[in-house]
C-alpha cells in the first residue's frame, strides 16, 4: 500500500471517528445532577437511599455514559443553577406551560397529584371555593403559588417555605390553614417528621402532573437521544419499576420510546 493511499485511509477515519457519538463510552464533556430535598423523590439526607427519581436518573445516565454525583441544593437554586450552568440535569421538575422554553425536556419519569391537604381536626377542603377562604402554604421555587393565582387566591392568602418540612411546621403551629402542593412528597414529609396518617387529611385534587428529566441546555440532539433510550430500557428491563418499589411507591406506565 502506498504511503498516499494509507494517509487517504487514515484521514477517512478519523473522519468516521468524528462523527461517533460523544457520549458512547465515556462522555467527552461532563454532566451535572442538582435537586432539592423532596422526598421520596430526593433525598439529601440519605447517602444509601437519596431519592427514587435521583436514582432513576443517575441510572439512566449511567447507561448512557456519564457518571452523575447529585448535588443537593435548597430547590429554588436548584432550579436557577440548572437553568443558568449548561449540560446540568435537574430533578424532580415538573413540566409546565411556564416552563416550557427554559428547560430540555428529557424524560417523563414520573407523575404525582396536586392538591390540598389539612389537619384532620380541621373542615376537609372539598372545593376551590372553600380553599380560597384559607391562608395557604406552598414550597417557594415550585410554581404552586402561580397556579394558585391562577386559580383565583388572593396574595395575602398564598405564604411561601423553603422546604416541604417548613410547610409541615407551618401547618403545625397554625401559619398556615392547609398546604398546597405535591401530595406524594407532602404526605411522605409528614411520615418522615413522625406525623400519623390519619393526622393530616387529602382535600380537593387540582391536576396531575408530569416529573421530567431535564436540563437546562447544552446537551445535544444525539444526547438527549442516549438519555431517553436509557429511561426506556429501564422501563422495559423492570428498574424503574424495582426503583420506585423499593421506596414504596407506584410506578408511572411507560411513556418514553424504545
Amino acid at each position: 500500500m502506498t504511503t498516499a493511499r494509507r494517509r487517504c485511509i487514515q484521514l477517512a477515519l478519523s473522519g468516521l471517528a468524528g462523527l461517533a457519538p460523544s457520549f458512547s463510552g465515556h462522555a467527552a464533556e461532563p454532566l451535572h445532577l442538582v435537586t432539592g430535598a423532596l422526598p421520596p423523590f430526593s433525598m439529601a439526607d440519605d447517602a444509601t437511599e437519596p431519592g427514587v427519581l435521583v436514582e432513576v436518573a443517575v441510572e439512566a445516565a449511567r447507561r448512557a455514559g456519564w457518571p452523575l454525583r447529585p448535588v443537593f441544593q435548597p430547590w429554588a437554586r436548584a432550579v436557577l443553577t440548572a437553568q443558568q450552568q449548561p449540560r446540568t440535569l435537574v430533578v424532580p421538575l415538573t413540566r409546565t406551560p411556564e416552563r416550557e422554553a427554559q428547560f430540555q425536556w428529557i424524560a417523563r419519569i414520573g407523575l404525582q397529584d396536586f392538591g390540598f391537604l389539612n389537619l384532620a381536626g380541621a373542615t376537609r377542603i372539598g372545593s376551590l371555593a372553600q380553599a380560597r377562604a384559607l391562608k395557604v402554604g406552598v414550597l417557594r421555587g415550585s410554581p404552586h403559588a402561580k397556579r394558585l393565582a391562577e386559580l383565583g387566591f388572593e396574595a395575602a392568602r398564598i405564604a411561601l417555605a423553603s422546604s416541604n418540612g417548613d410547610l409541615q411546621r407551618m401547618l403545625d403551629l397554625q401559619m398556615v390553614d392547609a398546604v398546597y402542593g405535591s401530595l406524594p412528597i407532602n404526605l411522605y414529609n409528614a411520615r418522615r417528621l413522625g406525623r400519623k396518617a390519619e393526622a393530616l387529611q387529602v382535600g380537593w385534587v387540582v391536576e396531575t402532573g408530569e416529573i421530567w428529566l431535564a436540563a437546562g441546555s447544552g446537551l445535544g440532539a444525539a444526547e438527549i437521544d442516549a438519555l431517553r433510550r436509557a429511561v426506556a430500557a429501564m422501563e422495559r428491563d423492570g428498574a424503574m419499576q424495582r426503583l420506585y418499589q423499593r421506596y414504596g411507591l407506584t410506578p408511572p406506565p411507560a411513556a418514553t420510546p424504545g
